[in-house]
């Protein structure tokens, strides 16, 4: 293991939603630096799914009463969140059980290129047309997979999925189409239900099909978490109590069935391991670029904070004018306040066409130090704690980028 002997302080990360660019490839000339894969989740695949007795459980109880299985999640294989593989293979399950399906797709443009979404739910239409099922809603992924407390964007996918009060549109591709036409991103796109999908019924059950706990955890307390005030719901234990399940633990607080209860996030930043440690946290994740670079720099040289996040790829952030080149020219800044109190510096740049994203270590305390060149996402938290002197939990994958 790579190791130094004195710890900086503090650490930074650095989320930018650019791959590409001046101020990051003059950081890529400088410093440690390589490209790092995006892991698509291999811990969940066909055979485990088919074999699985919640999901059983779960298509069985539609059966029996006549209804159909509804499948939630982000329809993309951009591998942070979902797998397009997990919810094809969900589709054969549900074939041959032979239970009615009904998709409701989350669109994407974030982890995946934005445009893309049309090549996803085009394909997903392909695999429906065996007759398995259809789609029934839409949603951007800023409102169904919101993590903010932004609890009216999550009340509209909410009514989607009962079809209470939300327009129609005559197919998918029609409403995105629509919805994007003149510029919204498709992360932004609000919800809307295909042609004359009729609302989920009493005798439906739902699965959650995204393995990344951090954009279900509210949409799922909505459905069918028993306790939940963040606006009226026509059932008080949620619409789906007793018939819902998540793909993995998204807030064990909730007490839904789980398909994967032990499936670790390979995609989880550890930051339940800092706040165990006590490690002094600050986060910016909403704001402008300049307003997210001039309190992140605040917090580096208050020498408060053992650990700080300086997120600039929120798909909310990604909207604003000028991100992108905002964030180019703010780099500097943040590189200088780093240094200058001796702390570490991790840059990670947004994902490229080949699925990898830049990831740049800073620390002038060591300067021997190079990047793993077979890294992938995983490995991003083990390398946090270790830049930070902790030990790795079981909850943690991966292994530290950091190398002699």
């Amino acid at each position: 293991m790579h190791s130094t002997n004195v710890r900086p302080r503090p650490i930074v990360l650095v989320a930018l939603d650019a791959a590409r660019g001046p101020a990051l490839t003059s950081l890529q000339q400088r410093y440690p630096s390589q490209q790092v894969r995006l892991d698509d989740s291999d811990m969940i695949d066909a055979e485990s799914l088919a074999h699985n007795q919640v999901l059983r459980s779960l298509i069985r109880k539609a059966k029996d009463m006549g209804g159909r299985l509804h499948l939630c999640g982000l329809v993309s294989d951009g591998g942070v969140h979902s797998s397009l593989t997990h919810l094809f293979a969900l589709l054969d399950i549900a074939a041959r059980a032979r239970v009615r399906v009904v998709v409701h797709a989350l669109l994407d443009g974030i982890d995946v290129p934005t445009g893309s979404a049309p090549g996803y739910i085009a394909a997903l239409e392909a695999k429906l047309d065996g007759g398995v099922g259809r789609i029934g809603s839409v949603s951007g992924r800023a409102f169904a997979m919101d993590c903010d407390a932004r609890w009216d964007r999550v009340e509209r996918v909410y009514r989607a999925l009962l079809a209470d009060n939300v327009d129609r549109i005559e197919s998918a591709l029609r409403g995105i189409e629509e919805a994007c036409k003149f510029g919204n991103p498709e992360a932004f796109v609000k919800p809307f239900l295909v042609f004359d999908y009729p609302g989920a019924s009493l005798v439906d059950t739902v699965l959650h099909f995204n393995f990344g706990a951090e954009g279900a955890r509210q949409l799922s307390a909505a459905l069918a978490g028993a306790d939940f005030s963040h606006f009226a719901r026509k059932s008080a234990r949620g619409p789906f109590d007793g018939r819902y399940a998540c793909m993995t633990p998204y807030d064990n607080a909730l007490g839904l069935p789980t398909l994967f209860p032990r499936a670790p996030d390979p995609f989880s930043l550890p930051l339940e391991a800092l706040a165990s440690a006590k490690c002094r946290q600050f986060h910016c994740t909403e704001g402008a670029p300049s307003e997210i670079v001039r309190k992140s720099v605040a917090a580096i040289r208050s020498g408060q904070y053992d650990f700080l996040l300086a997120d600039f790829a929120n798909p909310d952030n990604s909207r604003r004018a000028g991100s992108a080149v905002a964030q180019e020219s703010t780099i500097a800044e943040l590189v200088e306040a780093g240094r200058s109190v001796g702390g570490a510096l991790v840059f990670m740049g947004g994902r490229d066409a080949a699925n990898t994203f830049p990831v740049i270590y800073i620390n002038d305390a060591d300067g021997g130090a190079r990047l793993r060149s077979d890294g992938v996402f995983s490995d991003l938290g083990p390398t946090l704690l270790e830049l930070l002197q902790l030990p790795r939990t079981q909850e943690v994958l991966g292994v530290s980028l950091l190398a002699r």
